[in-house]
């Protein structure tokens, strides 16, 4: 089992999220799902 807390991310000025506490658990599969922005477009 792996615990992070108070977990952000940014990517420029935008901020994806921040402050997330989540726990994985073995066994369990994880992903994070968005949109998608070109590495050539500004966001």
């Amino acid at each position: 089992m792996i615990t992070v807390s108070n977990v952000g991310l940014q990517f420029g000025g935008r901020k994806l999220f921040e402050d997330v506490n989540i726990q994985f658990n073995p066994g369990n599969c994880y992903g994070l799902i968005g949109e998608m922005v070109p590495e050539n477009q500004p966001f």
